[in-house]
C-alpha cells in the first residue's frame, strides 16, 4: 500500500494554495508529505509540470499522478471535484494504474554518444530551422529520404501532445506506438514525402541520419538540446516505464471528448 507521497507544485501561487490543501488531506487519511523514499509523486500544475516531475526523477520505479490546475491537462486527471474521492480510494488501495513505455533516443555524433529518455516526443530539426534532408530507416530498411521541416516522433503518451498540433494520430491508449509525424513536408515535382503521419508498433526501432546539415537541434519533451556533427539519431522502445495512477472513473474516450472535442 502507498504511504509516502511527494507533491511537485508548479511555481505559481495557485499551485502552493492547492498544495497546501492536499497536503492537509493527505495527512488526516494518514499518508506521509515526504521529500525522499517516495511511492508516489503528484504534479499539481498543467502537462509541463507533470513532464518536468517525470524528468527530475531518477526512481521511476514509484508511481505517479497529476492535478491539473489549467484547462487542458490531458495528462493530469485530478481536480479539485475528484481529489478527495482519489485520496480515499487510494487509502482503499483502489486506484487504477497505467503502465507507459518511454522512447530512448540515441545520438551520435563524431566526438561522443549521448542517451535520453521521453515520455511524450523528440522533434527533430536542424539548428539553422532550414529544410532539413534526412534518410529515415524502420528496421534498418529504407523508408524515405526526408526533406522538410523536421521530423517528431511520439509515443502513444505523447500522441495527444505537440503531435496533436501538426495533424497526427490520437492513439488508443492501451496500443503501444511510435508516430513519425512531418513538420510541413516537401512535396513537389521533384521531391515526395509521405504527407501523413506513420503510426508504428514501439516494437520497431526508427533510424534517422542527417544527409547535408549535421548540427541538429532535438526537442525532447519541451527540452531544446543542440548538437554538433550528428551521424546517427536511432529511436526505440526502452526498458523503463512510467506507472501513472488514476481515478477508477478513468476513461480514455471521455478524456478525447472532454479535452479534444467538445
Amino acid at each position: 500500500m502507498i504511504k509516502r507521497i511527494n507533491l511537485y507544485p508548479n511555481f505559481s501561487d495557485k499551485a502552493k494554495q492547492e498544495e497546501s490543501i492536499i497536503k492537509d488531506l493527505l495527512i488526516k487519511n494518514g499518508f506521509e508529505v515526504v521529500d525522499d523514499d517516495i511511492e508516489l509523486m503528484i504534479a499539481i500544475g498543467g502537462d509541463g509540470t507533470f513532464l518536468n516531475m517525470i524528468k527530475k526523477n531518477s526512481n521511476l520505479s514509484c508511481y505517479f499522478a497529476g492535478y491539473n490546475l489549467g484547462k487542458l491537462g490531458f495528462a493530469l486527471e485530478l481536480t479539485n471535484d475528484n481529489i478527495e474521492n482519489f485520496i480515499n480510494d487510494l487509502k482503499n488501495d483502489n486506484v487504477k494504474t497505467k503502465e507507459f513505455d518511454l522512447e530512448e533516443i540515441t545520438i551520435k555524433t563524431a566526438n561522443r554518444v549521448d542517451v535520453y529518455y521521453a515520455l511524450n516526443e523528440v522533434v527533430i530539426r536542424n539548428n539553422l530551422l532550414k529544410i532539413n534532408e534526412m534518410s529515415v530507416l524502420i528496421d534498418n530498411e529504407l523508408l524515405e529520404k526526408y526533406s522538410g521541416d523536421g521530423l517528431l516522433v511520439s509515443t502513444t503518451f505523447g500522441s495527444t501532445a505537440y503531435n496533436l498540433s501538426l495533424n497526427g494520430s490520437v492513439v488508443d491508449s492501451k496500443i503501444n506506438t511510435f508516430q513519425i509525424t512531418p513538420l510541413a513536408p516537401t512535396n513537389n515535382s521533384i521531391i515526395s514525402n509521405l504527407r501523413n503521419p506513420l503510426v508504428l508498433s514501439n516494437e520497431r526501432t526508427i533510424t534517422i541520419k542527417p544527409l547535408k546539415i549535421k548540427d541538429l537541434l532535438l526537442t525532447i519533451d519541451g527540452e531544446n538540446k543542440l548538437f554538433n556533427d550528428v551521424s546517427e539519431i536511432t529511436i526505440k522502445k526502452s526498458k523503463k516505464t512510467i506507472n501513472i495512477l488514476t481515478t477508477n472513473e478513468y476513461s480514455f474516450i471521455k478524456r478525447i471528448h472532454e479535452k479534444i472535442i467538445r
